[in-house]
């Protein structure tokens, strides 16, 4: 910096201006504002940078949205799917439990039946089961002689059997109700033979 001093000519003379202050040169002046410029340009820069940056994590947080949406997406239609399938496992195994019951009811029925059959065939045997005794010697009478009460029946029980193979029929083809009807049948045929 200088000071600044100016003349000039006037009718009484020359004039000598002198101000007060010193002034800047202009090679100063020049140099401030090129250094001024400089920083305006070097926050014009950062402010540039931070506005790419901005935009690169507005991409980034819109691809972490996008991943975040469609992570939601797969979870929801994961639990529908489990539960769907979860579901259907449980009717499976509900109709395969009921199926089991049934056919087990059915053979329980079944052998039950079976056995009280049997049963009534081997008392109609044993009913009808005769011994020649001695008197046929004396009398001369060779006819058997029942030891046994009479009965109305005979075979009955060979009657019952007749119906056993029907009733078997249709117990692996899920026709249980029909084996129960079947088997009320068989149960009245049994009784009515007695």
């Amino acid at each position: 910096m200088e000071a600044c001093s100016s003349s000039s000519e006037t009718p009484g003379g020359t004039a000598t201006f002198r101000l007060p202050e010193n002034v800047v040169t202009k090679a100063e002046f020049d140099s401030k504002v090129q250094a001024l410029q400089n920083s305006v340009n070097a926050v014009t820069a950062r402010a540039n940078t931070l506005a790419s940056d901005i935009t690169s994590v507005r991409g980034q947080v819109n691809t972490v949205s996008t991943a975040v949406t469609s992570a939601t997406q797969q979870v929801t239609k994961l639990r529908t799917d489990t539960g769907r399938q979860l579901g259907q496992i449980r009717r499976t195994h509900k109709a395969s439990i009921n199926k089991l019951r049934k056919d087990q009811s059915s053979q329980a029925m079944n052998n039950m039946l079976i056995t009280m059959m049997m049963q009534q065939q081997v008392q109609g045997q044993i009913e009808g089961h005769q011994h020649t005794i001695a008197r046929a010697a004396i009398t001369g009478n060779a006819d058997p002689v029942s030891t046994s009460t009479p009965t109305g029946g005979g075979g009955g029980g060979n009657t019952a059997l007749m119906f056993l193979p029907m009733m078997m029929m249709g117990q692996d083809g899920g026709g249980g109700d029909n084996n129960m009807m079947m088997m009320v049948m068989m149960m009245m045929i049994a009784q009515g033979n007695r």
